[in-house]
């Protein structure tokens, strides 16, 4: 087994939490994350609707520091002519929000074999809806905290 990057294991999180969120809500929708699902050369947001979760660079708080900042962008889409109302892209965004504004423990939703651990997800902006051909789309911007753990 390889071990996944720290960006692998936050958007590991982040889609355990949204899968967990939607779960509760009794609401089916495709979670993928970038890094981890290989999402965007096979095409899996071509199944609509979806929620597309990719993280950049971890950025460090100082030299030598093990509390890094990772950007985080969440992207909510449906396809308009299944979803005329909006009904479904309304509740998906509302999903995305309260699974990274409202969890408290992301233990629960961390690899086993982890190298960090978070400590909190800001959400830093939410971008206005926008259309791609037949595409409704909502981007969700936040910024992880997380410490990267000593190894003994």
């Amino acid at each position: 087994m390889s071990t996944l990057t720290l960006e692998q294991e936050i958007q590991t999180a982040i889609k355990a939490a949204v899968n967990a969120a939607l779960t509760a809500a009794s609401l089916s929708c495709a979670v993928s994350g970038i890094k981890i699902d290989g999402t965007g050369s096979e095409g899996v947001e071509a199944v609509y609707p979806v929620i597309v979760i990719n993280t950049s660079t971890p950025v460090p708080m100082g030299h030598k520091s093990d509390i890094i900042d990772v950007p985080l962008w969440i992207t909510v889409m449906t396809y308009m002519p299944e979803d005329r109302r909006r009904s479904m892209f309304a509740k998906l965004c509302e999903i995305v929000f309260t699974a990274i504004h409202l969890t408290f423990d992301w233990d629960i939703y961390t690899p086993a074999s982890n190298r960090s651990e978070i400590s909190s997800v800001q959400i830093t902006a939410g971008e206005e809806p926008s259309v791609m051909g037949e595409i409704l789309q909502q981007i969700t911007n936040a910024v992880i905290q997380a410490r990267i753990k000593q190894v003994d």
